[in-house]
């Protein structure tokens, strides 16, 4: 905990100083809106850096001089003074969610996927064609940018996250619109990991209600850019971006396009990354590929990537070879999920039923704007249901359409602390207490301990080096996950994964790893000089 508050410090000095450089003023310049600024320059500038160096140590020593001086140079130390304003409620907010932040991470995609992307990036920035070596590495987050250029030093246990949740709690005090924490407890499931799932949500929110709000130009505005870097964060955030771009061409008059200049920019990384790491403009959907490109992805693995996706979320799935699932039709699919309903599933259907009335309820009160931010949530929970059944990607929709629901309502603050505290106290020791009956999500977290007050885990695994096809790795010897292993690692995982698609990576430049991977389906020197 005490190390969590130090690096939110710093992290509040960078982005501060960060947010300084951007002149514009919007009409309600919170700290929280500073804030989602200098995050949002300091993501650009690491975004474009990483095409061509490592975030590596010197790099966020470069951050960390360049946010903290322009900081210092611009006297915004009045805003760490403002902090102070706030009511005493917010630091009881602050403690816990602090407090659910130094629990140790438990989401597999911890392990198997942010982790990973973040020591690539620590390594040697982004490397063309690393779907290759781990298609699901192509989707390197912003998010992951971000924490990349923190880890070394400002945030080792990737709690940027915690970040990103005081931001909301500063917003929802500065509009004073209380209700709003009614969220908090749904953060809970996000906090202790570098997820891009909460910056989804958190930003997804403070968007939508800011243009509830004030319904002006600059909210317009300033939700297009919000919603522009959502799909940089994650590409299944599409829903703002495609809403605030409707609204600006309809009610913004006078436009200036510089918004759309800033969203042209975002937009341009979009396409580098994609195309630097996957040869796939649309990546992870086949659409956008670039078959031309020497290390374009096979279609074969975007087939076994959707198989995947259906296959991990079915009930059951341990009873069912992969094997023979990969003969089901999409009939077998739906009839054997909608017979064998687990509560995951459960939990996607409610939010469809929930999103539904949404939509009925916006067009009885005839709202031209709801009802279309309404279709576009349903858009994604049908594009969701087909592509994998996984509520946690439409739990922004359920929150967006609760703190619309509410925020017209008022409450009393001291009437959520209680509830509030008394369910960190449950999900935080959840494994010390429950441990035989966690859900199958919760399964790999482990027991809260005094040592976590003071810092939370660090991830280390152990590795022994060999010669793969034509590069040299380490590979995992204690667990099937990278952690904080020197790249590029293999794992049991990966390995087991090149046999199922038939292709395995081959450095493109056996001397350059930048230069990237391509894919054979015949492998070379295969663990001939391993040691």
């Amino acid at each position: 905990m005490l190390l969590i508050i130090l690096t939110t410090f710093f992290l509040f000095v960078i982005f501060c100083g960060f947010s300084s450089l951007d002149i514009s003023k919007n009409e309600n310049d919170f700290l929280s809106f500073r804030l989602i600024k200098g995050i949002f320059i300091v993501a650009i500038l690491s975004g474009y850096s990483s095409i061509f160096i490592p975030l590596n140590f010197y790099f966020e020593v470069f951050i960390l001089l360049l946010g903290s001086g322009v900081f210092i140079y611009n006297k915004q130390i009045i805003y760490i003074k403002q902090l102070f304003y706030l009511p005493k409620s917010f630091f009881y907010f602050t403690l816990i969610l602090v407090f659910v932040s130094s629990m140790n991470a438990y989401i597999f995609d911890t392990f198997s996927y942010y982790l990973p992307t973040i020591k690539w990036l620590d390594d040697y920035g982004l490397v063309k064609g690393l779907a290759n070596f781990d298609f699901i590495l192509g989707q390197t987050s912003l998010w992951h940018i971000l924490s990349a250029s923190f880890n070394q030093i400002i945030d080792p246990y990737y709690k940027i996250n915690f970040f990103i949740a005081f931001i909301y709690l500063m917003f929802i005090y500065e509009t004073k619109k209380y209700i709003l924490l009614f969220a908090l407890p749904f953060f809970y499931l996000f906090l202790a990991s570098p997820s891009p799932d909460l910056p989804v949500i958190v930003l997804s929110i403070i968007g939508i209600v800011n243009y509830s709000l004030y319904k002006s130009k600059q909210s317009i505005c300033f939700g297009l850019i919000i919603g522009a870097m959502l799909v940089l964060i994650k590409p299944i955030a599409f829903v703002l971006v495609i809403y605030f771009f409707v609204l600006w061409l309809i009610d913004v008059k006078n436009k200036s396009y510089k918004e759309i200049l800033i969203v042209v920019f975002i937009g341009l990384l979009f396409v580098i990354k994609n195309i630097i790491l996957t040869a796939n403009i649309t990546f992870p959907l086949a659409y956008g590929n670039l078959s031309n490109l020497s290390y374009s992805i096979p279609k074969h693995i975007y087939d076994l990537s959707s198989i995947d996706g259906r296959y991990s979320i079915l009930p059951n799935n341990n009873s069912i070879k992969y094997e023979y699932f990969k003969t089901w039709s999409t009939s077998d699919y739906y009839l054997y999920v909608f017979k064998n309903i687990n509560y995951s599933i459960a939990l996607y259907i409610l939010i469809a039923l929930i999103n539904s009335i949404f939509l009925i309820h916006s067009i009885s009160r005839k709202d031209k704007r709801m009802i279309f931010l309404a279709s576009l949530m349903i858009f994604k929970v049908i594009v969701f249901f087909i592509i994998s059944i996984q509520y946690r990607f439409i739990l922004d929709n359920l929150l967006i359409i609760f703190s619309l629901l509410f925020i017209n309502y008022s409450m009393n603050i001291f009437k959520i602390i209680v509830p509030t505290f008394i369910l960190s106290v449950l999900f935080v020791f959840s494994a010390n207490f429950f441990s035989n009956r966690l859900p199958f999500f919760m399964r790999s977290m482990s027991r809260y301990t005094i040592y976590n007050l003071i810092q939370p885990k660090l991830y280390k695994a152990k590795s022994k080096e060999i010669n793969y096809s034509n590069f040299k790795a380490n590979y995992i010897t204690n667990t099937i996950f990278s952690l904080d292993v020197k790249q590029p690692a293999l794992n049991k995982r990966l390995i087991d994964k090149y046999k199922i698609q038939g292709y395995y990576p081959k450095l493109i430049n056996e001397k350059m790893i930048k230069d990237g991977f391509e894919l054979h389906k015949s492998i070379i020197n295969v663990k001939k000089d391993s040691k």
